[in-house]
């Protein structure tokens, strides 16, 4: 054998790492075997160990690269017809592959970001694992291009108006998530969309403003969608019934103002302004009180149902209506604490509210009307009251002033100037109308006439001056004394005087006149010397008192009347002289306000 043993022993010790894959070796202790055998095996065995080192490390790169996801490295050095030619041939099968994959993915990016889920990489050309794993992202896409069909299917319904279209295709995780999200945004508008249309359509075609939208699982935008017209549907509420409440007062002001138009007197108007007003406001009580300038004083000149604790008259400050007259400020009392009691036909009520208003015009107060309810107003009730007193306030004024003017030219045509009581012209008048009321009420008529005595005597002894103190010193009696409404005085001639009054009975009236004449008799009159002139001045009376259905007419008891008068002075003067004939029974038709 021509290989010595140590030798052999490094040559197997080689081998065994060729065997196990190792090519890395030390040529040295087998160069120092001198021997041209030994050394041509030794420089085989250190070519073979150089290239197959030389063909790993061009394998790691590759491997490397293909890790490192670099696939353009070609090797520079590589045996022809052995093994690593293969191995580079696969090599450069899988660069073809890997970069035809790539081409693949990226033309498949490029679809995708074009909004294209429907293509798939080209499976030609692969095997084994590379096919399953494109297969896998083949079916990734078109189970994705599924998911985005049946979206697409969804959204489009929802966009056109169908809410009852769903995500069907079974999913998993965030898949499943989206598929959830997406259903419940289409249930929450399919809900929510349906409360809308029931919402518009009351609102809009019923008419029914305020409806809400009840929806509550909502949120976000939804919520804030929701709240929006909610918040639309009340304000539309609002108008709506401010508008109603509009035309509910212009309507009731309207009312009120053909009612007025209808009634020429003043205290019609005042009795058809409360009524229709507190009809109106369905109101349990009203007054209207009228200013009176002279006396400062309120007068009830109409009332709507009667109360049982109405005050005919406030002085300004006394009560809630003198305040609102002084402060010229309507006032509101709800729960009116001092609980005013109404008499309404048969029932009465506790009243609740009360609102007293001032009737001002041009800043010249006029009165007060005071509105009572049951309950409570209404906002729009109070409106209406407001309202229309701004309209009654100038109405009531200009008729109060017209009929002040035409009164007080009244009284000046009807009023003597001297004494200041009614005047001939007004006595004949006025005593055809009082007799024939009493006719139609059946009642005793009482007529008395009385002169002075003496009088041109007396006027020519003290003068004309002190003549006119007398007459009317002797009118201010006469009219102190008849202070009821239904009693008249006049100044009939010089110094004749007439009067018209209620009694009893024929003696009540006689002790009447008789009351008058001595009245008359204790005047202290002073002269131009200012000296008393004392019993003086006496006064003979004519007085009728009799049936006023036995009295053919005023002319007829003028003159029986005047010719008693005559019979006192032919009689002696400062006397009463009256007819006596007997009376039947007649009703009494005045009660309180009669002479005693």
């Amino acid at each position: 054998m021509w290989i010595t043993k140590r030798y052999y022993n490094e040559l197997l010790e080689i081998l065994k790492l060729f065997s196990k894959g190792s090519f890395s070796f030390d040529e040295r202790a087998l160069m120092s075997f001198d021997s041209k055998k030994y050394r041509e095996l030794t420089r085989q065995l250190v070519a073979i160990r150089d290239t197959a080192d030389s063909n790993i490390k061009n394998c790691l790169v590759m491997m490397n690269n293909i890790a490192d996801g670099k696939c353009d490295y070609i090797p520079n050095e590589l045996g022809e017809d052995n093994d690593y030619q293969v191995v580079f041939e696969r090599y450069t099968a899988l660069l073809q592959s890997i970069e035809k994959i790539n081409e693949s993915i990226n033309n498949l990016k490029i679809i995708i970001n074009n909004g294209n889920l429907s293509s798939r990489i080209d499976l030609e050309g692969l095997n084994g694992i590379w096919l399953e794993s494109v297969s896998n992202v083949n079916d990734i896409m078109k189970k994705f291009n599924q998911h985005q069909a049946d979206l697409i299917r969804v959204l489009l319904a929802v966009s056109q108006g169908d809410l009852s279209q769903k995500i069907e295709l079974e999913a998993k995780g965030e898949i499943l998530l989206m598929k959830n999200t997406v259903n419940n945004l289409v249930e929450q508008l399919d809900s929510f969309t349906s409360e809308i249309i029931a919402v518009t359509k009351e609102v809009g075609i019923k008419g029914k403003f305020g409806v809400q939208v009840e929806n509550e699982d909502l949120e976000g935008v939804w919520l804030d969608l929701r709240n929006n017209i909610n918040m639309m549907s009340l304000s539309l509420e609002d108008v709506a019934i401010k508008n109603q409440n509009r035309i509910w007062i212009k309507e009731g002001i309207s009312l009120l103002s053909q009612e007025l138009l209808h009634k020429d007197v003043l205290a019609e108007q005042f009795q058809t302004a409360i009524t229709q007003m507190c009809r109106y406001v369905k109101a349990g009580m009203g007054a209207i009180y009228i200013y009176d300038v002279n006396t400062d004083t309120l007068s009830v000149e109409a009332a709507f149902v009667r109360s049982m604790e109405n005050a005919p008259s406030f002085r300004l400050g006394e009560g809630i209506v003198g305040q609102v007259a002084i402060d010229r400020k309507p006032i509101l009392v709800e729960n009116a604490a001092y609980q005013e009691v109404v008499q309404a036909g048969t029932t009465t009520y506790q009243i609740g509210s009360t609102y007293t208003l001032p009737l001002v015009f041009k800043d010249n107060l006029v009165g007060v009307v005071e509105v009572a309810t049951f309950n409570r107003f209404s906002d729009c009730q109070l409106r209406y009251l407001e309202h229309a007193l701004e309209v009654l306030s100038g109405s009531f004024y200009a008729t109060i002033i017209q009929m002040k003017n035409r009164k007080e030219l009244e009284q000046l045509s009807h009023t003597d100037g001297l004494t200041g009581l009614f005047n001939r012209g007004y006595f004949d008048v006025v005593l055809p109308e009082i007799l024939n009321n009493q006719k139609r009420a059946d009642s005793l008529m009482c007529f008395a006439m009385l002169d002075i005595d003496y009088f041109k005597s007396f006027n020519d002894r003290y003068g004309h001056q002190v003549g006119d103190e007398v007459l009317r010193e002797v009118a201010h009696i006469l009219m102190s004394t008849l202070q009821r409404d239904e009693d008249y005085c006049f100044r009939i001639g010089g110094e004749e005087f007439a009067l018209i009054f209620s009694a009893r009975n024929q003696e009540k009236a006689r002790k009447f006149m008789d009351t008058l004449r001595m009245k008359i008799a204790q005047l202290n009159v002073f002269g131009d010397e200012k000296k008393n002139i004392t019993n003086q001045v006496t006064v003979s009376m004519g007085l009728t008192c009799k049936r006023a259905l036995e009295i053919l007419n005023a002319t007829t008891l003028y003159e029986e009347t005047d010719k008693l008068l005559y019979q006192a002075k032919k009689s002696g003067r400062n006397q009463i002289v009256q007819n006596y004939q007997p009376l039947k029974e007649i009703p009494l038709q005045i009660t309180d306000k009669i002479m005693d």
